[in-house]
């Protein structure tokens, strides 16, 4: 099982008197604790998130950003930033990349548009928190779940797969099951034979997290459980068949639901 939490550059990017430090206090974790972008912590690199796609990545020494994004014919590869440029349209730049879809993944970027609406705000107290999103587990590519959610009152972590009620896996079968089951089983297998390791990844995970944004969220302590929840939010209003429905015991509702109700479903 290889599944790390790290981040050695923090020093770098505390440091103040730098003008990639500078960038990070005065523009970067703003928007990270007022919920216009979100951080994940991977091995010795951040990803920053606006909507579904990664508007600033920092590994090496410097933040990276892909220019596809911003221009048709840019490339896909990341390419380091000009802070002038950055600092000047950071917010209008945030949106820009939120409003971003490639072609032919219209569903997707829906499906992570609405994960935008639930960035956890560091900046407020929120007793439930999305930790982590798009998080690979044991290296696989088939193996990455939408959400970590976590409980910080109760110190309790639970995974959970978003999709809208129009995907497909919803709807088709494979060998007499709903494609979803089987994703959703194969993530499950992999939380419960590792689940003493990912809540060790998560404590280092938070002390990152803590470190770089100045909060104090509580380390993790357990998985409310370790099945792989899942959470359909409404689009289209394609029917989800009730079977379904009972045997995953997903959630089901729209964006006016918060994480709090989100979890209590997940906890009965």
């Amino acid at each position: 099982m290889s599944f790390i939490r790290s981040f050695n550059k923090s020093e770098l990017l505390l440091d103040e008197n730098t003008a990639v430090g500078e960038f990070f206090r005065d523009f970067v974790r703003p928007a990270v604790k007022n919920g216009t972008l979100f951080m994940g912590i991977r091995v010795n690199r951040l990803d920053f998130y606006s909507g579904g796609n990664r508007f600033l990545v920092f590994e090496g020494k410097s933040f990276k950003y892909v220019p596809r994004i911003y221009d048709k014919d840019g490339s896909k590869n990341l390419k380091s930033i000009n802070f002038d440029a950055f600092e000047k349209d950071f917010y209008k730049l945030a949106e820009q990349c939120k409003n971003y879809s490639s072609s032919n993944s219209n569903a997707e970027q829906y499906e992570r548009k609405i994960i935008q609406n639930y960035f956890p705000h560091y900046d407020r107290s929120e007793n439930i928190i999305v930790l982590d999103r798009e998080i690979r587990i044991n290296d696989s590519s088939d193996i990455k779940v939408d959400w970590l959610l976590y409980n910080t009152v109760k110190g309790q972590l639970k995974f959970v797969e978003v999709k809208t009620d129009d995907n497909a896996s919803l709807h088709r079968r494979e060998k007499g099951r709903f494609k979803v089951e089987n994703q959703l089983d194969s993530y499950s297998v992999q939380y419960g034979n590792n689940e003493e390791l990912i809540i060790e990844q998560y404590k280092i995970y938070v002390g990152i997290l803590n470190a770089l944004l100045g909060t104090s969220v509580p380390e993790p302590e357990t998985f409310l459980d370790t099945n792989a929840g899942l959470a359909i939010f409404k689009k289209t209003g394609s029917r989800i068949d009730c079977e379904l429905l009972e045997k995953t015991k997903a959630f089901y509702g729209d964006e006016n639901n918060t994480l709090g109700s989100i979890w209590d479903h997940f906890k009965k």
